[in-house]
C-alpha cells in the first residue's frame, strides 16, 4: 500500500514520533547580473545555479517590469574609436543585437529612463541615454535614435559626467556645474546652489548635497542637515517612496518622499553595498563576520549569515533570500533562518541586480 507523507506524519504523531523536519523551500527562478573587476557582466541564473550569459565590458542599463523582470536591457561598449549600443534580449538567453554605433574616444555612460511626456514610442515609455566617449549626448528610444547633441554644455561648460539616478539623470561638468535633463528632447536644465553633485532621486526630484545639507531639485520641502558626513553614500529606495542613504562610515539618513528627514542613526561601517528588506523594516549590512541585520524601528541588530570575506550581496525579490558572491561562489541563504541553501560557481565580485527569471 502506498503512504503518502501526509499519511506517515499522521502515523508518526498518533505513536507520539515527531513528524520528519521540512526540506528547504527551492531556491527562486531569479537572474542576477554580476559584474567583475574588468567591468565585464555575467547573467546567473538562481536556480539551477549556472552562468546564462558572459557580456562584455560596457555601461549597462536595465529597466524591470512592473513584475520585476528584465524588461528591457542596453549594454554599450567601446572600444578605439567606435562604441556599439547593444539591445540585450532576455527572451533568447539575453544574446545581443546591435541597435546603433557610437563615437568612441573613452569609456561610454547610460542610462534608461522613463519618459512620459513622449507622444511617439514604441513598447513602454522609457529613453535610453548614452554619454559616449567623446562627449555626444544621445537618446534613443527602443533602440532607436530620437535626439543628439553633439557638445553638450552647462554653464558654458563641456558635460562630462551622466548620472542615472532611477526615474531621472542629471549631467555634469565633473567640478561643480549640474543640470538636469529632459530626456525626451536632450534639453538640460542647469541647477544652482549644489556643487557636491547628485545623490539619488525621490520621484522625478533629485537630491543634492549641498555644502552640509541635502537638498532636491525640483524643491520638495526644506534642505535636510547632514552635518559633517563625508563621503558618497549608499542610496536604496524605500516602499514610501523616500529614500535611505548609508554613509561609508556607516552612518544612515532616512528620507521620506518630500525630502523629510525622518530617522537617523549609526551601523558598522559597511563592507560592501547594504540592502533594504521589501517591506523596508530592516537594512541589510556587510561586514568582516558576515550580514547583519538591523531592525530600523528599534535599532537592534542580528547576525544572519556568518561568513568572512563577502564580496557583494543581494536579496531576492520577495525577501525570503540572501544572495552572498564571495571567493567565486554564488550562496544562497535564507534570510529569516540564515541556512546556507545553494552554492554555485559564480564569476564577478559585485551584484548589480536581481531579476525575475
Amino acid at each position: 500500500m502506498k503512504v503518502t507523507a501526509f499519511v506517515l506524519s499522521l502515523l508518526l504523531v498518533a505513536c507520539g514520533a515527531a513528524p520528519a523536519p521540512v526540506p528547504p523551500v527551492g531556491t527562486p527562478a531569479e537572474i542576477i547580473f554580476t559584474t567583475d573587476s574588468s567591468g565585464a557582466h555575467h547573467v546567473v541564473s538562481v536556480r539551477p545555479g549556472t552562468a546564462t550569459r558572459e557580456l562584455p565590458a560596457g555601461a549597462l542599463a536595465v529597466g524591470l517590469s512592473a513584475g520585476g523582470d528584465v524588461g528591457e536591457a542596453y549594454l554599450v561598449t567601446s572600444t578605439g574609436s567606435r562604441a556599439r549600443v547593444l539591445r540585450v534580449l532576455p527572451a533568447k538567453g539575453f544574446v545581443t543585437e546591435v541597435v546603433a554605433d557610437g563615437p568612441g574616444g573613452g569609456d561610454a555612460q547610460a542610462a534608461l529612463l522613463p519618459a512620459p511626456e513622449l507622444s511617439h514610442f514604441v513598447g513602454s515609455k522609457t529613453v535610453l541615454v548614452v554619454r559616449f566617449g567623446n562627449g555626444r549626448l544621445t537618446g534613443y528610444q527602443a533602440g532607436t535614435q530620437i535626439w543628439s547633441v553633439a557638445h553638450p554644455t552647462i554653464a558654458g561648460t563641456a558635460v562630462a559626467e551622466l548620472v542615472g539616478l532611477g526615474a531621472a539623470a542629471a549631467l555634469g561638468d565633473g567640478v561643480a556645474a549640474w543640470g538636469l535633463l529632459v530626456v525626451e528632447t536632450g534639453e538640460i536644465k542647469p541647477v544652482a546652489g549644489c556643487e557636491a553633485g547628485p545623490l539619488a532621486a525621490i520621484g522625478t526630484a533629485v537630491v543634492f548635497s549641498c555644502r552640509g545639507e541635502l537638498d532636491t531639485v525640483p524643491s520638495l520641502g526644506p534642505p535636510a542637515p547632514i552635518g559633517q558626513l563625508v563621503g558618497v553614500p549608499w542610496t536604496l529606495p524605500t516602499p514610501d517612496g523616500g529614500i535611505l542613504m548609508v554613509w561609508p562610515g556607516g552612518d544612515f539618513l532616512r528620507l521620506d518622499k518630500h525630502g523629510a528627514s525622518v530617522g537617523t542613526g549609526r551601523l558598522p561601517a559597511p563592507n560592501a553595498r547594504p540592502l533594504l528588506t521589501p517591506d523596508g523594516k530592516q537594512l541589510l549590512v556587510v561586514t568582516d563576520a558576515g550580514v547583519l541585520g538591523l531592525d530600523l524601528a528599534s535599532r537592534r541588530s542580528s547576525q544572519i549569515v556568518s561568513e568572512a570575506a563577502i564580496d557583494s550581496i543581494g536579496l531576492s525579490r520577495d525577501g525570503n533570500f540572501i544572495y552572498v558572491l564571495r571567493a567565486g561562489q554564488l550562496e544562497v541563504f535564507g534570510a529569516s533562518s540564515g541556512a546556507r541553501l545553494a552554492s554555485h560557481p559564480a564569476a564577478g565580485t559585485e551584484i548589480e541586480l536581481v531579476a525575475g527569471g
